[in-house]
């Protein structure tokens, strides 16, 4: 999946959107998320008052303008490198369920859902084109069929005990591990803020 920031501009029954750039979803030092964390809801001092679990969330309009991105949506391309098909949904929100704890040392890990809204769902990529639309600048007519979807992934990334950040909150390589595993709470609350709509 890529991550790109979009300058939206909706007018009457359309929206047009124009890329500004790729952008990181994760990581900490680059990473939307963790910029937002740290505006939201770290204090002066880098740390919050919070215990494991600490669940959060991310309006992606908020996010954007507390950051001062200069764009005003951010756009999942779910198949970048396919050239037969396009896939682009907008980022509405995520939230997060930030669990940590100590045995020998500390561990912790994020699951985030993700509620994406289908703009180009699967259109073929010789159509996008032959409609004067690219991936860099298109105009959509909103589909009311494409329905808010949501979408679980994991960072390497949790508080630590003086309610500071800790790990890389990055999404792990591939490997036998790296899915959003959820206990019941966790999967409580996603379900809980999913009934939301779109």
């Amino acid at each position: 999946m890529g991550y790109y920031l979009y300058k939206k501009v909706e007018q009457g029954n359309k929206a047009s959107f124009t890329k500004c750039g790729p952008t990181n979803l994760a990581g900490n030092r680059k990473g939307i998320i963790v910029k937002y964390i740290e505006k939201k809801f770290l204090s002066d001092a880098g740390k919050i008052e919070l215990t494991s679990p600490f669940a959060w969330e991310m309006p992606l309009a908020e996010a954007i303008e507390s950051l001062g991105l200069n764009c005003n949506s951010l756009v999942v391309d779910l198949k970048p490198n396919d050239k037969k098909v396009v896939a682009l949904y907008e980022l509405l929100a995520l939230w997060g369920y930030s669990v940590w704890g100590y045995g020998p040392e500390w561990w912790g890990w994020t699951p985030i859902m993700l509620k994406l809204r289908g703009i180009v769902v699967d259109d073929d990529a010789e159509q996008f084109s032959r409609q004067n639309n690219s991936k860099e600048k298109f105009t959509v007519e909103p589909n009311p069929d494409h329905a808010c979807i949501y979408t679980f992934l994991r960072l390497d990334g949790s508080f630590n005990e003086d309610g500071r950040l800790e790990g890389t909150w990055n999404f792990p390589g591939p490997g036998a591990t790296n899915s959003a595993l959820l206990w019941p709470d966790a999967f409580k609350f996603f379900v809980s803020k999913a009934g939301d709509g779109c």
